[in-house]
């Protein structure tokens, strides 16, 4: 009886027990097939994720798919931001937009790279400014025109690898597989652009004309990321040229500026759009190269557009900030520039009195709108984009205020000129500071991998960093520059970090600790610069400048790699008096002709023992 009920109960034990259920879950949608078949987690790297890889299989790809609206915002929700580029990959999520057609695509590969172009790379390119060129326009053009879509994809593969070298893509092998790829479709783009029904009777079209700009834009970026500066500036020509068409044309019945565009086409964009663009490269060029150009947005008008009393956008206000820039940079280049640092020249008087009126409007209209949207709650709760794109545009008109205030000052270049600047270097300094504290904040500890076209930080603080000879000051531009991360058109924050040390290890050397202020003794003069992307080792930059020893000017220059190595005062003496120093006659702004011979910087290395 005993062991009938012992069973009895057991019996109602078991039967009692909950039934085991396994957790619900929805089954994983991403992920590549093999790892699919085999029912393991994929990594879901690009092209072929790792878990193939160390297996010895091979990896069959992504299947297409699309996320349900509610699993991508649960996914952002949950999803931490990425502390570093290279957590970016792995982030995404693998699926091609909604408005733009898988069949639009012939690999897995170019799929991805264009998701990275539009999740990524566009808005970079954005940046604090909205103002819907890359977020909308050239998203949409993606969709219809296969140059653009080919160049953004190539744009997208090269900016990932941008990111992954942590900012600086110290040379290309055009060998390597992720070069070859973005190099394919960036060759696709050029082909589709050559087509001849891209022209009407030799000419561009509304259409073609604007295709080929956007194009050309895309262009701009892919080779400024590969490293060949030659062919960025070939470019930004190109597009110049393709605009001084457009101008020529517009009065005509047939021009390209006055063909009706759909309000979603290609043709709708506004020929300023594309003039503002090239303006800013195209003044980044002027200040690196020896070339004059500087196109304006109204450049066949004789007076500029006026300044508003007030503004209804931060870009609007930038716009109106950078048409007196452009003026105030076509005067100082005309005058005697160096990288964007102007001897203190006398300049044309109507000139000055022009640009330094607009600019007091410009403060005033830009104070105005400050207090107009924010009132007395002030910036403390504007967005942090906002707070960004403020601190650029003071940045902006406190150096166009600096450089045309110093090249008024006096009829005699002097280097001491620069001294009465100091309140104004330390608020560039704060400003650039408060500008990468923001871009970091959400990104983890280290700055993450940044690139834009537009101007920013990285030459106003070099602009400190040359100029301000207070070495606290100084020695803080230079540590924003090196840490900043950074790539904004043609300004590449590591390789002039390292211009910027050099210039500062020569003015201060031999200095005591305690001495604050770098005496007029010791200070370059006629400092200017270039970037050379295409050189046997690699990106450099060419450094020339004069400094004086023993009452007489010498002229000097050199070589500096990102990768350079700390040389003693002796090794760094013979690097500048090496026979090939001026080897070649590429120099900016005149500089070839203030070059002296090389037995003069011999002379130098056999008198002073010292540097």
């Amino acid at each position: 009886m005993s062991k009938m009920n012992d069973s009895t109960t057991n019996s109602s034990i078991k039967k009692e027990a909950p039934k085991r259920t396994r957790a619900f879950s929805t089954r994983a949608k991403t992920g590549c097939k093999t790892c699919k078949v085999r029912h393991v987690k994929c990594d879901e790297g690009r092209p072929g994720c790792r878990k193939c890889a160390q297996t010895g299989r091979k990896c069959d790809g992504y299947a297409h798919c699309t996320p349900s609206t509610a699993s991508k915002s649960s996914a952002n929700s949950s999803t931490p931001s990425p502390r570093s580029f290279k957590d970016v990959r792995y982030q995404l999520v693998q699926s091609v937009p909604d408005f733009l057609s898988p069949s639009l695509f012939t690999s897995e590969q170019e799929r991805y790279s264009f998701h990275f172009f539009h999740t990524i790379t566009a808005p970079q390119l954005e940046g604090c400014f909205r103002s819907g060129f890359w977020s909308r326009s050239v998203l949409q053009a993606s969709h219809r025109e296969a140059s653009v879509r080919y160049a953004a994809i190539a744009l997208g593969a090269m900016h990932e690898r941008f990111g992954l070298e942590d900012g600086f893509i110290a040379s290309v092998e055009e060998d390597t597989e992720e070069n070859s790829f973005a190099l394919r479709q960036y060759v696709k783009a050029i082909n589709c652009l050559v087509q001849p029904s891209m022209c009407v009777a030799g000419r561009h079209t509304r259409r073609s004309a604007n295709v080929a700009l956007m194009t050309c834009v895309l262009f701009i970026c892919f080779e400024t990321l590969r490293g060949h500066h030659d062919a960025a500036l070939a470019h930004i020509d190109g597009g110049i040229r393709i605009l001084s068409e457009m101008q020529t044309t517009q009065d005509g019945t047939t021009g390209p500026s006055n063909i009706p565009a759909d309000s979603s086409s290609i043709e709708s964009i506004p020929v300023s759009t594309f003039r503002m663009i090239f303006s800013r490269v195209d003044i980044q060029a002027s200040v690196l190269t020896s070339r004059a150009r500087i196109i304006d947005g109204h450049e066949s008008s004789p007076h500029p557009s006026p300044i508003p009393d007030t503004f209804n956008s931060l870009e609007e206000a930038r716009e109106s900030l950078e048409s007196v820039w452009t003026c105030s940079a076509r005067n100082l280049l005309s005058c005697s520039m160096y990288n964007g640092v102007p001897l203190p020249l006398t300049t044309n008087s109507e000139t000055a009195t022009l640009v330094s009126t607009r600019l007091e409007f410009w403060n005033t209209s830009f104070e105005l709108y400050l207090r107009t949207t924010y009132g007395k709650r002030g910036l403390e709760k504007a967005k942090a984009i906002d707070k960004m794109a403020i601190n650029v545009l003071r940045i902006q008109s406190l150096v166009t205020e600096v450089l045309f205030s110093a090249s008024r000052a006096t009829q005699q270049p002097d280097e001491t000129s620069w001294d009465v600047f100091r309140f104004e270097y330390d608020a560039i300094t704060n400003w650039a500071a408060e500008i990468l504290y923001a871009t970091s904040e959400t990104q983890g500890e280290r700055t993450p991998s940044t690139f834009t076209l537009d101007n920013g930080i990285i030459q106003p603080l070099f602009f400190v960093a040359t100029k301000c000879r207070y070495r606290r000051t100084r020695s803080r531009a230079i540590a924003l520059l090196k840490n900043a991360n950074r790539q904004e058109g043609l300004w590449s924050s590591a390789l002039t970090a390292r211009v910027a040390e050099r210039v500062r290890d020569i003015e201060e050397y031999g200095l005591a600790e305690e001495q604050e202020l770098v005496p007029d003794t010791n200070r370059v003069q006629s400092l200017n610069m270039r970037f050379e992307f295409e050189g046997p080792e690699g990106r450099r930059a060419w450094l020339g400048y004069s400094h004086r020893r023993n009452s007489l000017m010498y002229e000097m220059g050199e070589w500096i790699s990102i990768y350079n190595t700390e040389a003693s005062p002796l090794d760094m003496r013979r690097s500048m008096s090496a026979p090939s120093m001026y080897g070649d006659d590429r120099s900016w702004y005149g500089g070839s002709e203030r070059a002296q011979s090389c037995e003069s910087n011999q002379e130098f290395a056999a008198n002073n023992e010292e540097f």
